[in-house]
C-alpha cells in the first residue's frame, strides 16, 4: 500500500507542464512591466509578488497536493531557470531579449529626469 501523499493525482507531464508555463508567463509579465532591483520595491511592488503567487499557486499545481507531485512541480521549475542561465550565458542576443538594460538614473552627479521618469 501506498501512502496517499506520494502519489500524484495528474500525471507526471502534466506537473511539469503546469509550472513551466507559469514560470515563463512571469518571465515574459516582470518583462513587461517593469524592471525594479529586489532592494528598491515599495509596498505596492511587494503586496504585487504576494498575490500573485498566491493566485497562482493552484495554476501551478492544480488539484495535486501529494509530496511527489510538487517535487515535481518544483524540479521543472529549478531546471527551466537552470536552462535559461545557461541559454543567457551561452547567447548574449537572447540574455537582452529576457533581461532589461539598466537604466542610469543619475550620471556625473546630475539626475536624469527624462530616465527617472520612465
Amino acid at each position: 500500500m501506498h501512502p496517499d501523499f506520494l502519489i500524484p493525482e495528474i500525471s507526471v507531464l502534466e506537473k511539469m507542464i503546469r509550472p513551466l508555463s507559469v514560470y515563463i508567463f512571469l518571465l515574459v509579465a516582470f518583462r513587461i512591466f517593469g524592471k525594479r532591483e529586489l532592494d528598491s520595491i515599495g509596498p505596492f511592488d511587494l503586496v504585487i509578488w504576494l498575490t500573485i503567487s498566491k493566485v497562482l499557486q493552484n495554476a501551478m499545481i492544480g488539484a495535486d497536493n501529494s509530496l511527489t507531485g510538487g517535487l515535481i512541480g518544483a524540479t521543472t521549475m529549478f531546471g527551466a531557470n537552470w536552462c535559461l542561465a545557461r541559454l543567457s550565458y551561452s547567447f548574449p542576443t537572447f540574455e537582452k531579449l529576457i533581461q532589461a538594460e539598466p537604466t542610469v538614473l543619475v550620471e556625473n552627479g546630475r539626475i536624469l529626469q527624462q530616465n527617472l521618469a520612465k
